[in-house]
């Protein structure tokens, strides 16, 4: 008992570490930019985020190359493979999708929905604004590889080493996940994301897989300029709609097979021989 006291306050303070870095990453960066670009606040918060997220790349993927990359399981070959990932990408999506017009459309009467979802259009707003390059940049490319970095392949693993129950560290995992991005509407949908993205990393044991699915993510709602029509959207919407339940298979197949598989041989009389 007293050891694993010990593992789960190490680990706790392990996660604590990883989350109490990224804010001294975050606020470090912009305390030095502002010292050597005196009228910061007219640099594009884009350009601003893809910097800080650079260095959070290079310093979670320096940690997760010592601790723990290349010692996951070989990978389940149903999910490691670039079509699963745009598959889950787009059913990620629709799930988000389902919480987002629950929240706008009937839950906008409630003072906290209401006032997150306003907060939160203003900053898919902000982020929309300016060259998209530095918005692919921030939203796309860097952020989710940070992201995935700090998440999946850090605390994902110390939750794991706490208590190795995949309910408990991929849910975990993706409740914090939602938490770190601060707009409770944002975090709803972002925290059932982060859990998908635990599962296939549990299931893979490669950060790539679940880096892809975010990338593509990401993407689908940040469309470059010559795609941002409205007929563009609703077929993103409509497909990411269609793609959740090929997604949850994906998600449960060996799951799901290993049940069929269970309720075949209760069918199946046994033979005294």
């Amino acid at each position: 008992m007293e050891e694993k006291i010990k593992r789960t306050l190490l680990f706790t303070l392990g996660i604590l570490a990883v989350i109490v870095a990224d804010i001294w990453i975050i606020e470090g960066m912009y305390l030095l930019l502002e010292n050597l670009f005196p009228s910061i606040e007219t640099i594009h918060s884009n350009i601003i985020y893809s910097g800080i997220a650079t260095v959070e790349v290079l310093f979670f993927g320096g940690i997760y190359q010592k601790l723990y990359c290349g010692r996951g399981k070989t990978g389940s070959p149903q999910l490691a493979n670039p079509i699963s990932s745009l598959v889950v990408a787009f059913g990620a999506g629709g799930m988000a999708l389902i919480w987002l017009i629950l929240a706008s459309d009937y839950l906008y009467e409630i003072p906290l929905i209401a006032k997150s979802l306003e907060i939160m259009n203003g900053a898919f707003d902000e982020m929309d604004s300016g060259l998209y390059l530095w918005s692919f940049l921030n939203v796309c490319l860097i952020g989710p590889m940070a992201e995935e970095l700090m998440f999946r392949g850090l605390i994902l693993n110390f939750l794991r080493k706490i208590w190795n129950r995949p309910w408990f560290f991929i849910g975990l995992s993706g409740i914090l996940f939602g938490i770190w991005h601060g707009i409770f509407v944002q975090s709803v949908y972002t925290s059932l994301i982060g859990m998908v993205l635990g599962v296939v990393y549990y299931k893979t044991g490669k950060l790539r897989w679940p880096i892809l699915i975010h990338v593509i993510n990401n993407f689908l709602s940040t469309l470059p300029p010559v795609l941002q029509y409205d007929g563009v959207y609703l077929a993103i919407d409509d497909l990411s709609l269609l793609l959740i339940l090929p997604t949850l298979y994906l998600l449960f197949q060996e799951e799901i097979q290993k049940k069929r598989i269970r309720e075949k041989d209760r069918k199946e009389p046994s033979s005294d021989l």
